[in-house]
């Protein structure tokens, strides 16, 4: 089962909204149990970071934690998708 939320906004103090978390929903009724994420920065100038990249998951029961994402350090370069 894939369960697909796509953000679509910035994950950015100075732009857009100004958020740097996002609260991602599954649709009603949805059981899961295995998770698939996929990280795409933006195309523009500035999509990209050097910083590091942490997740956490949070259901109605439990939470995961937050995770240090491991992947390349140019996974984050601009325009680029990690999964």
């Amino acid at each position: 089962m894939c369960v697909r939320a796509a953000i679509r906004r910035w994950l950015s103090s100075e732009l857009d909204d100004g958020k740097i978390t996002r609260e991602l929903l599954p649709l009603a009724g949805t059981h899961l149990c295995q998770y698939k994420i996929t990280l795409v920065t933006s195309d523009v100038r500035g999509g990209g970071t050097d910083a590091n990249v942490f997740i956490d998951l949070k259901g109605t029961l439990r939470r995961t934690g937050v995770h240090s994402v491991d992947a390349p350090k140019k996974a984050f370069e601009r325009c680029v998708r990690s999964v």
